[in-house]
């Protein structure tokens, strides 16, 4: 019987042992805090090396490649410089030559100044007005008011006669007469 009094003692067993275990309630704001300065440190702490990286990247390259002119780009810029700044043939069958740059300006400048004065002195001429199209005389007494449907054209215009009371022709294209309005008759009253 000594046993279970011994159990009971270290808290194995019984209802009683709840009292020695801790709780189990961790504290979720401390850990988002800690997690969230974690990785923003973390996240600077990257941007940081990245750009100080970079920066010494660059002042490398600039002190071993840049500052010093190599004598091939001396020599292309002179070439380039030549090039632009005298007369030379670039294809003598052809008519073609090479002329300094500044010339090339003041030549394009008077080419254009010409232009723009001779358009001011001499503007385009304006289009005529179209002359109208010329009515077709009206229909003897006798004869059918309208022609018939066959009589127009296929693919033309609209053939839609002009609205009553006026006398103006159908659209252009359109074989079709105009609509006279029809002579009043006095009423007896």
């Amino acid at each position: 019987m000594s046993q279970p009094t011994e159990a009971a003692d270290h808290g194995q067993g019984q209802a009683g042992s709840e009292d020695f275990a801790e709780p189990d309630k961790p504290n979720n704001l401390l850990i988002f805090v800690l997690v969230t300065v974690v990785v923003g440190l973390t996240f600077f702490v990257v941007i940081a090396i990245i750009q100080m990286f970079t920066s010494r990247m660059r002042d490398e390259i600039e002190k071993k490649q840049l500052s010093q002119d190599s004598t091939q780009l001396r020599n292309l810029r002179a070439e380039e410089s030549s090039k632009l700044s005298r007369y030379q043939w670039v294809n003598q069958k052809g008519g073609v030559v090479r002329i300094p740059v500044a010339r090339a300006k003041e030549l394009v400048l008077a080419e254009y100044t010409a232009a723009s004065a001779e358009a001011k002195a001499n503007p385009p001429p304006v289009p005529a007005p179209m002359p109208p199209e010329p009515t077709p005389a009206p229909a003897p007494e006798g004869s059918a008011a309208m022609p018939s449907d066959s009589a127009v054209p296929a693919g033309s215009g609209s053939a839609a006669p002009a609205p009553s009371g006026s006398a103006v022709p159908a659209p252009s294209g359109s074989a079709k007469k105009p609509i006279e309005k029809p002579k009043d008759e006095k009423k007896p009253g």
